[in-house]
């Protein structure tokens, strides 16, 4: 038999002039069968106690379980610690489907060297393909998400994050977290759902459609971090706040129950106070409660003591 074979895939590749009256097997096995496996074929191996190595097989030997030259690897059994699972150093891609239990993680390597290879952990299906010196991820079809840094820049949307690490980092312009039992330190959270957290959130911006509830709220007011006061007149902040429209209790137009509080078109009237409104992302408006209603006391208490002083002297003329 003069074949010789591709070195990627082990195809058959017959010498011309020779293989006569044995071209049906070279081309039906050799090609046909060899190149179906490499383009939609499947090996299920079974990953439990000890690595495992995959090499390319060249016609006239027959594909098995030990070769590397399948379209997609399953990878199955009980794991009881990290294995690897090492492939040839040669350009190919492989879809690989972790079905494999116990909570270890399987580095997929090239085998020379050996190369430093990726990580999977269980129920984690992707892509790998080799990038000239190693094995990359080029996308995650589904499964978990396991991650120490993850940096977003725009539309992420996520509806499960969990575990440690420093969770979610970057400018997410829109990022909505449906659970998080786990999240870490979210820095910049856009819109969130719902946060439940075993650690800490940091967030710049959250925008709440539903309650808000916590022990204690604090605002960040270090007088080291501001500058360019201006105090408001005190008589004018008082005398504008007696003329306010819409204040009391109210109920929401969206059905979702009564509340207490000021307008946000109505608080922009009043001088020294209109800083305290604010436009939400999509494009309504909002109220720091605790900044107005702060300054407010503060200008009637001056108002009160001015009043005082007042009354003093006036007794004194009498």
């Amino acid at each position: 038999m003069t074949v010789t074979n591709t070195t990627l895939l082990g195809l058959a590749l017959p010498v011309p002039g020779t293989e006569v009256g044995t071209w049906g097997p070279d081309i039906n096995t050799g090609v046909t069968t060899f190149l179906e496996a490499s383009v939609a074929g499947s090996n299920t191996i079974s990953i439990t106690t000890t690595d495992v190595a995959l090499s390319l097989t060249s016609y006239p030997a027959a594909l098995s379980n030990s070769s590397s030259n399948y379209a997609t690897i399953i990878c199955a059994g009980a794991m009881t610690g990290n294995r690897n699972l090492f492939l040839p150093n040669a350009s190919k891609s492989y879809i690989i489907i972790n079905q494999c239990t116990g909570g270890y993680n399987i580095t997929v390597r090239g085998i020379i060297g050996p190369t430093t290879g990726i990580q999977l952990v269980n129920s984690e299906n992707t892509i790998v393909v080799w990038n000239g010196s190693d094995f990359v991820k080029v996308g995650d079809i589904n499964g978990n998400l396991a991650v120490t840094s993850l940096t977003a820049t725009q539309g992420v949307t996520a509806a499960n994050f969990y575990g440690a690490g420093t969770g979610l980092t970057g400018t997410a312009a829109s990022l909505t977290v449906g659970t998080a039992t786990n999240a870490g330190t979210a820095t910049n959270a856009g819109t969130a759902a719902a946060l439940i957290a075993g650690n800490s959130y940091t967030v710049t911006d959250l925008t709440a459609t539903g309650t808000v509830s916590a022990g204690t709220v604090t605002q960040t007011s270090d007088e080291n971090r501001k500058e360019n006061w201006i105090e408001p007149d005190s008589d004018t902040v008082v005398s504008e706040l007696a003329l306010i429209e819409r204040w009391g209790t109210f109920d929401w137009k969206d059905g979702s129950g009564s509340s207490l509080g000021i307008g946000a078109q109505s608080l922009m009237k009043i001088s020294g106070l209109a800083d305290a409104v604010h436009k939400t992302g999509y494009g309504a408006l909002s109220v720091n409660y605790g900044g107005a209603a702060i300054v407010a006391a503060i200008a009637l208490a001056k108002e009160v003591e001015m009043l005082k002083a007042e009354m003093i002297e006036l007794r004194k003329q009498k």
